[in-house]
């Protein structure tokens, strides 16, 4: 009897080990598809808004009079929803922070090219070499950007990778969902020291004038940014965050509506604020 139950207790033990090894290889199989899917319905929607893009830039230097498009560049169309936001106009001023190489997926190229004036901050180090190189027409800054206790150096984790996203990765300090944005994508991560500096800090050393917006792209430390940028001296008009974190957009969302700023709109990732009752911004 015993020796039966034994036999029976193993065949069962062996029985759940094979459909166990079995749903997982199902699974990976399955989780291996819907990440294959995903990518090609992100192709798709990004090759047919490339020429939408495309098509808008078109017209933007036609109606202008340039000699060439207007050469858009972000991701979800940031930089044409901001223009339209400021009736078009050709000069004005920005500040990107986190600007990787000033080109690939920048909200802030196309105003450049239009003739806005604007600074640009970057961590990384190849990545602002590449800033310098693509963006001649703005100041370009090394530095990451924290709260406003930032100061000296601060270790930075470089995300390398052959995916297109794997170097805008990159981060001070990383949450669940940011760990597990940069391991899904087989990224290397290397640790390099970098200055550390707050936006008051670096504001001071640069003359920016009115500033008309101000994007923020930073992996999460969005809301240090904001924390070590005095909103009400230097008053921008618009702000754009990047929002990957709900917990932290919502942090975000009350920190800016206590100088009145108010989420207007959204594009992919990208939350956009206005001053409450600025009749400028055609919101």
């Amino acid at each position: 009897m015993i020796l039966y139950f034994a036999g029976s207790v193993a065949i069962s033990l062996v029985l759940f080990i094979t459909l166990a090894l079995f749903f997982r290889k199902a699974l990976r199989g399955l989780w291996r598809d819907h990440e294959l899917l995903k990518k090609s319905l992100v192709d798709f929607q990004n090759n047919n808004f490339d020429r939408y893009r495309k098509l808008y830039g078109d017209i933007a230097g036609l109606l202008l009079k340039m000699d060439n498009a207007v050469p858009f560049r972000a991701q979800h169309g940031e930089d044409i929803i901001l223009w339209n936001f400021f009736n078009r106009k050709i000069s004005g001023f920005f500040i990107e922070v986190g600007a990787f190489d000033g080109d690939q997926d920048s909200n802030t190229y196309a105003f450049e090219k239009l003739g806005w004036n604007g600074i640009l901050i970057e961590a990384g180090q190849e990545q602002y070499k590449e800033c310098l190189a693509n963006r001649p027409g703005s100041k370009v800054i090394h530095a990451a950007v924290g709260g406003p206790d930032a100061k000296g150096t601060i270790t930075f984790h470089q995300v390398t990778s052959s995916e297109r996203w794997g170097g805008m990765l990159s981060y001070l300090q990383a949450d669940k969902r940011q760990s597990w944005r940069t391991n899904r994508t087989g990224t290397a991560i290397n640790k390099v020291k970098v200055p550390y500096r707050s936006l008051n800090d670096i504001l001071k050393t640069c003359d920016s004038g009115p500033i008309d917006f101000i994007t923020i792209d930073v992996e999460g430390g969005e809301l240090d940014v904001l924390k070590g940028f005095d909103i009400n001296k230097y008053s921008p008009r618009v702000i754009v965050v990047e929002n990957n974190n709900r917990h932290e957009h919502n942090r975000v969302e009350d920190y800016l509506k206590s100088f009145d700023f108010q989420l207007k709109s959204s594009a992919g990732c990208n939350d956009f604020y206005f001053k409450e009752g600025d009749k400028g911004v055609l919101a």
